[in-house]
């Protein structure tokens, strides 16, 4: 191999460790830095259920934000965590409910009774405080079809044809820009 080409294979490494480090800190940046600015675990979550139609539809995408318990409102929407799956609810193995709160039952503790807005009846538990993840402060129609897209494997094949795209796009431009002149010469020589 001659010293130019491994000069230009040192290039497109240092340039493809470059744009590893830089994803890694954007997406680490990315997560948990909405994580702290909304004050939950949870800061966006796409809407899986009919419950809460016309208000929030199926594939919304919802911005969630922590908040004290102590100072929701009747006709707040909130997020929190499904009852039925006790202490080992999590919003990201989707055991949360969006729902509005109906009713105060307690300030202290904080308790609500809720309801989806397509629902007919209320839900049949009361929502502890502590159950509760967050507020909904925005809801973006439907952009979570994304997510059913990028899903595995396809987000991962995504990734994989843009770095590819990438690599490729970056040896043409080190390697192929001394056939680009070698070829001009030729041609006009």
């Amino acid at each position: 191999m001659s010293g130019e080409n491994q000069d230009g294979l040192k290039t497109l490494a240092k340039e493809i460790l470059v744009l590893a480090i830089i994803v890694g800190i954007v997406y680490l940046g990315f997560t948990y830095g909405l994580k702290i600015v909304f004050r939950t675990d949870t800061p966006i979550m796409v809407v899986v259920s009919g419950s809460m139609v016309p208000t929030i539809n199926v594939d919304d995408l919802i911005i969630v934000q922590g908040v004290d318990p102590s100072t929701l409102q009747v006709g707040d929407i909130i997020v929190f965590k499904n009852p039925k799956f006790s202490n080992t609810a999590s919003c990201e193995t989707g055991q949360c409910i969006v729902h509005r709160i109906i009713s105060i039952v307690s300030r202290d503790p904080p308790m609500f009774r809720t309801k989806g807005d397509a629902n007919l009846a209320p839900d049949p538990f009361v929502v502890s405080g502590s159950d509760v993840v967050g507020k909904v402060i925005l809801i973006i129609p439907k952009l979570g079809i994304l997510t059913r897209i990028l899903k595995p494997p396809y987000n991962y094949l995504t990734i994989l044809l843009i770095l590819i795209g990438f690599i490729l796009y970056e040896a043409k431009t080190i390697f192929g820009e001394e056939e680009e002149d070698e070829f001009d010469e030729d041609y006009w020589g």
